[in-house]
């Protein structure tokens, strides 16, 4: 399976893998028509948010489809492909600039919470340069991250000892919150995972230095 670049005659070839064998073959040559999306960013196919899942197709060995999205800032993404043929994907993801910000392969799924607005790409390709196969993929829009990033930003809590839900949403993500302590008093922390596989929790003084950490 070949895209053509330059319109004009093309000419095959045929012969048998041995130099000392022979034998009668047959072969069809079909026009499966031009690319169902672009193979670089510049023209990459708009992908709906929030929309049904979009077909595509790794029709050439070495085919890249490229689809653009538009981002609001501080959402957070979520990019998956399902696979409906292709044997296995790569997705890569470019900021409006066009720098790469994640990959990601088995599961073909990437987060991304994204810190500015605009067009963000997205890059399939089959794992081989030598494979092919049909895929749908997806974005959905997550809303905004649940609790700051940093200490400036962190989230409020009190002492009362009620659950405060969280969820580490894209890969890095740090979740931050603040207690107004009274000195003399002793704090207790206690993480429940629910759906975290492992979890650190770090505490930090006033002028935020870090006095004590804890996993497991």
């Amino acid at each position: 399976t070949y895209e053509v670049g330059d319109a004009g005659t093309y000419t095959f070839r045929v012969r048998h893998y041995s130099s000392y064998q022979t034998g009668n073959y047959t072969f069809s040559l079909t026009d499966e028509g031009t690319d169902d999306h672009g193979d670089r960013i510049e023209t990459a196919t708009p992908l709906a948010i929030d929309a049904d899942p979009a077909p595509g197709n790794i029709e050439t060995f070495g085919d890249n489809d490229y689809f653009v999205f538009a981002a609001q800032p501080g959402h957070i993404y979520r990019v998956r492909l399902t696979r409906a043929g292709l044997s296995d994907g790569y997705l890569y993801l470019y900021d409006p600039a066009g720098n790469q910000i994640r990959q990601s392969n088995s599961p073909e799924t990437l987060y991304v919470e994204t810190d500015q607005g605009g067009d963000w790409t997205v890059r399939v390709r089959h794992y081989s340069s030598y494979q092919t196969g049909r895929y749908t993929i997806e974005v959905i829009d997550l809303g905004t991250d649940d609790h700051g990033d940093s200490l400036a930003d962190a989230t409020p809590i009190a002492s009362d000892g009620q659950p405060v839900a969280g969820d580490i949403e894209t890969d890095g993500d740090n979740d931050w919150f603040a207690l107004d302590a009274e000195a003399g008093h002793i704090y207790r922390l206690d993480l429940s995972r629910v759906g975290l596989s492992d979890g650190y929790v770090y505490l930090y003084d006033t002028d935020g230095e870090t006095i004590l950490r804890s996993a497991n």
